[in-house]
């Protein structure tokens, strides 16, 4: 898979970092607020933007959830090891199971001794093993093994 930069038609220069840093901070930022932290007026400031988002290095946006107590008690990250890597003409069942899941929070596809690494949000040990259990008894998934860890702190959120 290319580097995002080899997209872009020229190179990532000084301005367009600040630009990418101050996004990855604050999505939301508005035009005005980016240029003054980039030391650009607000139109070419929103011209970058928009020629990094054309180029695919700004893949779009999104908004971190912190659920409320009552809806999320316990984070758990979960290390899925697969038997088999089947994958049907319409996509592998438990990535696609894993899409729909509303406890699922993110999943990552990762190498070395896991599959997936899996962050799920549920609210109580309870329900997050039997959500594994389901995934471990359906033979279409191939699930093999999955070994959690209860997280205990956010440190640096994504």
């Amino acid at each position: 898979m290319p580097d995002a930069t080899q997209k872009h038609s020229r190179p990532l220069d000084r301005i367009d970092l600040k630009i990418l840093e101050a996004l990855r901070r604050n999505g939301r930022i508005t035009y005005q607020a980016l240029s003054e932290q980039v030391a650009l007026s607000p139109r070419p400031c929103q011209e970058r933007v928009r020629r990094l988002e054309q180029a695919g290095i700004i893949r779009g946006y999104t908004a971190l959830i912190d659920l409320p107590q009552e809806r999320a008690r316990i984070h758990v990250i979960a290390h899925i090891a697969m038997r088999v890597q089947a994958i049907s003409r319409h996509g592998h069942p438990f990535e696609n199971a894993l899409r729909k899941c509303a406890e699922v929070v993110q999943c990552s596809v990762v190498s070395g001794e896991y599959d997936y690494i899996v962050r799920v949000a549920c609210q109580s040990l309870d329900q997050y093993r039997q959500l594994i259990d389901s995934w471990l008894e359906n033979k279409r998934y191939g699930v093999a093994k999955i070994v959690s860890a209860p997280e205990l702190q956010v440190i640096k959120p994504a």
